[in-house]
């Protein structure tokens, strides 16, 4: 498996440099995601621009949009409507999807998601 090192500050060009300051000023550390993201600005700044949409969603929709606060029985009641009765995806659920996008019989599907999620979605 391929890895992606962490950006390292003391080489990095100075708008680099900025973005990894404010990210220390604001939080007290960057995370691993932060600093492997800063490889590429852009994709470092669409991934920040998620917090910003977060916070006004917020506003709009309040806190139970994202979960945070709900008590585990909460979470479990909210998302368990449509479930099929499982506990788990299994890997070999998985592994069948996976042969069937690479077989001959998937050659017309495009542009679609496969979510293998046993229900969660739907509700």
């Amino acid at each position: 498996m391929s890895r992606i090192s962490l950006t390292e500050y003391e080489t990095s060009p100075q708008e680099v440099k900025e973005q990894y300051e404010r990210q220390i000023e604001k939080n007290g550390k960057i995370t691993h995601m932060k600093r492997t993201l800063l490889h590429s600005l852009p994709s470092y700044k669409a991934y920040m621009e998620w917090y910003v949409l977060r916070d006004e969603i917020v506003l709009f929709l309040g806190e139970r949009t994202f979960l945070e606060g709900a008590t585990p029985r909460e979470i479990a009641e909210r998302s368990a409507g449509n479930l099929l009765p499982v506990p788990w995806i299994e890997v070999e659920d998985v592994a069948e999807a996976v042969l069937y996008l690479c077989s001959n019989k998937s050659r017309y599907v495009t542009g679609t998601q496969l979510v293998l999620d046993a229900g969660l979605l739907t509700r």
